[in-house]
């Protein structure tokens, strides 16, 4: 009986390890043409979350057709009301090593890569929405399938 306490007690203690809620998981589709430069996806943040803080995931799905290595990224919390930027920070996603392996994980010609935005502070009186554009120099970006924003 003490065997079966103390293995029921780890699995709850590693079943409660590092499991924090998740308050926002969206993704915005790139449309089957390709992500325009002037196309910025927007990620709406629900009114109800104020005065907190967030650790904060771009995740991205591309075909093993994308033509880089890396995909440069553009990413600003801008107010809803006003449009001023909160805050602003530009990743640059690198989704194949140098010896031409990709690093996402994925089934088939999809992969997904995640990468982390650091914490998110949202204020009491913010109402705001992530913004994401790509710094390719191409106009027209194929290969990426879709862009997505995790709040935890």
């Amino acid at each position: 009986m003490r065997k079966i306490l103390i293995a029921l007690s780890l699995v709850c203690l590693f079943a409660s390890c590092g499991n924090r809620q998740t308050y926002l998981h969206t993704y915005q589709a790139i449309p089957n043409d390709g992500w325009h430069v002037a196309d910025s996806l927007f990620f709406p943040i629900p009114v109800q979350v104020n005065d907190t803080n967030f650790n904060a995931q771009l995740e991205v799905r591309h075909h093993v057709n994308y033509n880089y290595k890396n995909l440069p990224l553009l990413v600003e919390c801008v107010q809803q009301n006003t449009g001023s930027v909160l805050s602003t920070d530009t990743i640059n996603m690198v989704l194949m090593d140098d010896f031409g392996n990709w690093l996402g994980k994925g089934i088939g010609r999809l992969l997904q890569l995640e990468s982390s935005l650091g914490t998110l502070h949202i204020a009491k009186s913010d109402t705001c929405q992530v913004r994401v554009m790509h710094l390719n120099p191409d106009s027209l970006l194929g290969g990426i399938s879709d862009v997505g924003l995790r709040l935890y």
